[in-house]
């Protein structure tokens, strides 16, 4: 037999009758060049010496099947030759040999599957070596044609593994192009597989819900499928009821840290429960456990560090002692833990645990280390939400030196490098508030955010939250210009609207952007007086202030922003919005936190609460609206006692028709008053550097989740109760005008004066009997009065306490006591003594005079 030289032997084979075991020819694979042949730019050919028994192929009995097996061990052989040369051609070689067998084989073939993924496992291979996105898409074909196309038909029932096959090369296909189509049809396969396979044996089983489980998370997490992420988290606690009997630790451990994982996406972007929270820090616990426990039998100092990186793919890693280069993961974790922790506590000590804890992670990971910008990321986080706690600005001048630091780093990932400029963004935004910066600082912030968005697709997850950031910043540029245009503020809009549209109305974030959204429909309608815009302004504003999950302060921030813009434009909508204020304010140092909580939240630069009730009752005095305003001064008063006499209410009328209510309502009253009106104290936080503070942070979150779960219980007793004939309004607070209407006609001692004095209005509200009069009185600056100090009296326009005395005779006849005259220190630089003197002439003028003279009182001639 003559060849052509473009043709290479592969190998040589003699071929016998199978009945008499006579020699009936001889066959010769070769491989030659041809272009345009699938998969490769090559074909098979076999050449046939031609007997006086066989004149061609026909003429060897199951030609097919025996050629078939020559090929195949053809393959073999360039294949072994393959793994030690890694020569692209040899694996060629073995494709285009592989596709002759498949052609041979009939479909209705049993062994039809089996020759097709082999040819698909191949192909797969030389992806592996040489990168070709192409060849994923061939091994796809051909799964599908064996599962689809042609096998239906002839094998109904076929293994699980091929559906399995096909979903494991997709997923290879999906990292390379991230297409949701993709991603979809994994979970269809995942879902077969689990189907296919029993429960028994469970470690098949779990192994499939696993794989489930991972594709639902990724759907999520790239394309907001938010019922795939549930749906993965009840996945994972399936195979955590059934792991706890059925695996050893360490795959019990691998399973907790894919639930942590998952339970920390959801948590970031939609569910943001406080549940979530409680269900991952218990993971957590439940991890370091199980550690502890194998501490007992196995080296001392070991521990499982946990990373969860934000928008990452998780790392779960048992380390061999405390001082592990990748402990950083575990505190980073926990620091977010804590962060979150603080966000629905409002616990300080969380927020200064959290802090230490990126402290020590960012130590733990120095230049050049890959992982520093993500730390330098996440502490400044944190260090920016202390400035916004403590108001104490060393905490964002760190946060921002630490994101210019990042910024200065080679770029790690593009993750790290997004979120350094989304988070520098936001400390200058933080700074440029705090210090009224100037237009250039506007210009950097918005700069920022651009680029942060240049580095990311309309699919990521923090995208929308960039883009409210950055629509409500470029509002606040464009009221900077002189020629500002409605075509600048609805691209400001724009962004905007972007951003609530990706929050669901529960999501903790749809109050925020609600928010901003108000505030930039109230700066269009500023700018073109189109009602439309007001009333969407007011609409958005009011959705935040009563967003059904949001975080109280979240609530009270939208509500006091949109009574200023409502007041600001004559807008009827501010008397609700201070009214929301007024309500918000006992949720906001709920009784479900302890005492010093309570009163760290209402001193919060982020509350502001300071002065709330008089600013509200001004407005309303503003509109004539006195009954108002009493009901607001009233309810901004004694907040913490209002709530201690709440939980001491009697129950007499309630016990004696429903007793056993009655004592249920008692006895929770009781434990939560105990424990929300003690003192919360702890230790100063320090660095943490042992393994065993872990645990004791755990245990002090536990004791919080155990006051919220207090607190639930309280109110579905008291719910339960107002569902009770004659008891629908059990503990709700009467009208506060009527409540001191009542005292006075009781009493009948004398008025009840209830000053408002803010920098918009100063007045007086008489109650005398069942009646009420407002008097407006002098502008007083009574901050001012009150914080009056020596250097300013002496610098006033009195010059000397003697001038003050010697020209007011009625603040002389008030001072006219015994030992008080004037006297020669008094022409001295004025002492504590004389600012005194100083403030009670001006409230006597300003306000006790006035009043006075509106009651008409004369001066008693009793003798006391």
């Amino acid at each position: 037999m003559s060849m052509p030289a473009n043709m290479e032997v592969i190998s040589k084979a003699t071929v016998s009758d199978p009945k008499t075991n006579e020699e009936l020819t001889t066959v010769i694979v070769v491989v030659h060049p041809e272009e345009g042949r699938q998969y490769t730019g090559l074909d098979v050919k076999w050449l046939i010496e031609k007997t006086e028994r066989c004149k061609s192929e026909e003429d060897i009995p199951q030609w097919r099947s025996k050629l078939a097996g020559i090929l195949h061990n053809s393959a073999v052989i360039i294949f072994q030759r393959f793994s030690k040369s890694k020569n692209p051609r040899d694996l060629d070689i073995v494709i285009t040999l592989h596709r002759k067998i498949v052609a041979l084989t009939p479909t209705a073939h049993p062994d039809y599957p089996t020759r097709m993924s082999d040819l698909a496992l191949f192909i797969e291979d030389r992806h592996k070596l040489l990168g070709k996105a192409v060849d994923l898409d061939h091994v796809v074909d051909l799964l599908r044609t064996v599962l689809f196309e042609r096998m239906g038909p002839h094998f109904p029932n076929l293994d699980k593994w091929y559906y399995g096959y096909l979903a494991d090369i997709l997923t290879m296909r999906y990292n390379i192009d991230k297409t949701e189509e993709d991603v979809e049809e994994v979970i269809a396969l995942r879902r077969k597989v689990v189907d296919l396979t029993p429960p028994t044996p469970v470690a098949d089983y779990v192994k499939a819900l696993q794989l489930l489980a991972q594709a639902l998370a990724e759907s999520y997490r790239m394309y907001k499928t938010e019922k795939n992420m549930d749906e993965a988290i009840e996945f994972q606690r399936t195979i955590l009821s059934s792991a706890s009997s059925n695996f050893d630790g360490t795959e019990h451990r691998t399973f907790l840290r894919d639930h942590a994982e998952f339970m920390f996406a959801r948590f970031g972007t939609i569910s943001q429960h406080k549940d979530d929270v409680e269900e991952m820090i218990g993971i957590y616990e439940e991890l370091a456990e199980k550690e502890q426990e194998k501490n007992l039998q196995h080296t001392q100092g070991r521990f499982v560090a946990i990373s969860l990186r934000y928008f990452m793919n998780i790392q779960a890693l048992e380390l061999e002692g405390a001082d592990h280069p990748l402990r950083y993961n575990t505190l980073v974790l926990l620091g977010y833990m804590l962060r979150s922790q603080f966000v629905f506590t409002g616990r300080k000590e969380s927020l200064d645990r959290a802090i230490n804890c990126l402290r020590e992670a960012l130590k733990l990971v120095p230049f050049p280390h890959e992982d520093r910008p993500m730390v330098l990321n996440n502490l400044s986080i944190i260090l920016r939400r202390a400035f916004e706690e403590y108001d104490q600005y060393h905490f964002l001048r760190e946060a921002i030196e630490l994101e210019e630091e990042a910024l200065k780093l080679p770029p790690t990932t593009l993750e790290n490098r997004t979120a350094s400029f989304s988070n520098i963004g936001a400390a200058l935004w933080a700074r440029y508030h705090r210090t009224a910066g100037s237009v250039d600082e506007l210009d950097a912030i918005i700069s920022f955010y651009e680029k942060a968005l240049d580095l990311m697709t309309d699919k990521h997850p923090s995208y929308p939250f960039i883009c409210g950031n950055l629509g409500t910043i470029m509002g606040i540029r464009l009221e900077k210009q002189d020629d500002l245009s409605v075509d600048d503020l609805r691209k400001s809009i724009k962004f905007v609207r972007i951003s609530l549209a990706a929050f669901d109305e529960q999501h903790q974030e749809n109050c925020t952007m609600s928010g901003n959204l108000g505030v930039a429909c109230f700066r269009m309608y500023n700018l073109n007086r189109d009602s439309s815009h007001l009333k969407e302004g007011v609409t958005s504003f009011r959705n935040a202030a009563n967003h059904p999950s949001a975080p109280a302060s979240q609530k009270f921030r939208a509500a006091k922003v949109w009574a200023a813009q409502a007041e600001e434009v004559g807008d009827a909508s501010a008397l609700e919005a201070y009214t929301t204020v007024i309500q918000l304010l006992p949720v906001l140092v709920a009784v479900n936190a302890d005492l010093e909580t309570r009163q760290q939240r209402l001193k919060s630069s982020i509350a502001h609460t300071d002065g709330m009730g008089v600013a509200a009752a001004a407005y309303a005095l503003k509109v004539s609206r006195v009954e108002d305003a009493i009901q607001f001064l009233e309810e901004g008063r004694a907040l913490f006692w209002n709530q201690a006499l709440k939980l001491r209410t009697p129950l007499s009328e309630l016990k004696l028709v429903h007793q056993d209510l009655a004592e249920r309502f008692r006895t929770i009253s009781k434990r939560l008053e105990v424990n929300s009106f003690k003192n919360g104290t702890y230790d100063p936080p320090g660095p943490v550097s042992k393994s065993n503070d872990i645990p004791t942070m755990l245990t002090k979150f536990q004791t919080s989740v155990d006051l919220e779960r207090l607190k639930s219980d309280w109110d579905s007793v008291l719910r339960e109760i107002r569902q009770q004939s004659g008891f629908k309004t059990f503990l709700e607070p009467s009208h506060s005008t009527q409540l001191v209407l009542q005292k006075l006609e009781n009493t009948l001692y004398g008025p009840v004066i209830m000053l408002c004095i803010t920098g918009r209005i100063s007045g007086a509200i008489i109650m005398t009997g069942n009646k009420h009069s407002y008097l407006e009185l002098c502008d007083i600056d009574l901050g001012q009065v009150l914080n009056l100090n020596s250097e300013e009296l002496s610098d006033s326009e009195y010059g000397s306490l003697e001038l003050v005395y010697e020209q007011n005779p009625e603040l002389q006849t008030i001072l006219e006591v015994d030992g008080f005259r004037k006297k020669p220190f008094l022409r001295q630089r004025p002492a504590t003594a004389s600012i005194l003197q100083y403030v009670l002439k001006e409230l006597w003028t300003k306000i006790g005079r006035p009043i006075i003279q509106f009651l008409q009182l004369n001066v008693s001639q009793s003798i006391l």
